[in-house]
C-alpha cells in the first residue's frame, strides 16, 4: 500500500496525466462563435480550441475527459439559433421615416463586411466592406403620405449571432475628428480624406444562460465621392449583459470618459445643431 502511494505521488510530481488528443466536431446548426466561446470555457487552460477557416468544424486538442464534455456541449447546441426582438427608442428630436415597425437584419458574416485587415496597434482588427443592409434612418422627415409614428421607436427582429444596424447619424458632425482619430491610430490611411461619414451601431444579441449579451460595435461608413466603405473597429466594441425585456442606454456612457465614444455618438437636431445622441435598446428573447 505504501509503495502504491509513493508511486502515485511520484507520478503526480512528474506531471504524468492523461495524454491530450485531437478531435474534430461538426459545427452543424450551432452558432459557430457561440460554440467556440463555450468550448474554450469548457476546455482545459492549456487546450487548443479553434475553428477551421470555413467555420464548419471545431478542432480541439485536450484530455479525453474534457473531450467528452465538449462533445456533450456540441450536441446540446445543435438547435436552431434563437431570435430576438430589439425595441430601439431614439431621442425626441429624431424623426423616424414612415410609420409602424422598421426592421434591419444583419445577415451572413459578422457585421456583413467582406474583408479584414490586421490593426497594427493593440492587436485589434478593422473590417472593411460594402454598403450596410437597409436601415431605418433617423433624422429624415417622414413621407407626406405617411402618418407620424405614435412612438419615437422602432422594432427590429434579429437572429442570434447576426447584427442589427442602428443608425446613429446619417451625417456625423465629427467626421473630420473620426477621420483624424483613425489616421492617428493607424486604422486607415491619411488619404483620401473623407467628405462625410455616416455612423451606425451594430448590435449583436446572444443568449447566455437566462441573460442576453449584447455586443455593440461602432461602425463608420466613410464617403469619398460616390464611394462608400464601412469601417468597423473591433477595439471599440462594448458588451453588456441584461435580462430579457431590460432596457439599456447606448451612447457615450457605454465607455465613460472615452474620447472616441463622445465623438462617435453625435448627430444633428432639427435645427441642424450638433448634439449628443443616445439610444435605448430593449432586447427580448423570442
Amino acid at each position: 500500500m505504501r509503495a502504491a502511494c509513493v508511486i502515485a505521488v511520484m507520478c503526480a510530481s512528474l506531471g504524468f496525466a492523461a495524454e491530450p488528443v485531437t478531435r474534430f466536431y461538426l459545427v452543424g446548426i450551432a452558432d459557430a462563435e457561440d460554440l467556440l466561446e463555450q468550448a474554450k470555457e469548457t476546455a482545459s487552460p492549456d487546450a487548443k480550441v479553434w475553428l477551421n477557416p470555413q467555420r464548419t468544424m471545431l478542432n480541439v486538442t485536450d484530455t479525453p475527459d474534457r473531450q467528452a464534455q465538449i462533445a456533450a456541449l456540441v450536441q446540446s447546441l445543435q438547435r436552431p439559433p434563437r431570435r430576438f426582438t430589439l425595441k430601439v427608442r431614439y431621442p425626441d428630436f429624431v424623426t423616424l421615416p414612415g410609420a409602424g415597425p422598421a426592421a434591419s437584419m444583419g445577415g451572413g458574416d459578422r457585421t456583413g463586411l467582406t474583408g479584414m485587415s490586421g490593426n497594427p496597434i493593440g492587436g485589434g482588427k478593422i473590417r472593411f466592406g460594402g454598403p450596410p443592409p437597409p436601415v431605418a434612418t433617423p433624422g429624415q422627415s417622414p413621407r407626406l403620405h405617411a402618418p407620424r409614428p405614435t412612438e419615437n421607436a422602432m422594432t427590429i427582429n434579429v437572429t442570434s449571432g447576426q447584427n442589427a444596424w442602428l443608425m446613429v447619424s446619417p451625417a456625423s458632425p465629427n467626421a473630420a475628428w473620426l477621420f483624424k482619430w483613425g489616421v492617428d491610430n493607424a486604422y486607415w490611411q491619411p488619404t483620401p480624406a473623407w467628405q462625410r461619414a455616416k455612423t451606425y451601431l451594430l448590435v449583436k444579441p446572444r443568449l447566455r444562460g437566462d441573460k442576453i449579451r449584447l455586443q455593440m460595435l461602432p461602425t463608420i461608413t466613410s464617403v469619398v465621392g460616390a464611394t462608400e466603405r464601412n469601417l468597423a473597429v473591433e477595439a471599440t466594441m462594448t458588451e453588456r449583459t441584461v435580462a430579457s425585456g431590460e432596457e439599456i442606454e447606448a451612447g457615450a456612457e457605454l465607455r465613460e470618459g472615452d474620447e472616441f465614444y463622445r465623438n462617435f455618438f453625435m448627430t444633428y437636431d432639427r435645427a441642424q445643431k450638433p448634439v449628443p445622441i443616445q439610444l435605448w435598446i430593449t432586447p427580448t428573447a423570442q
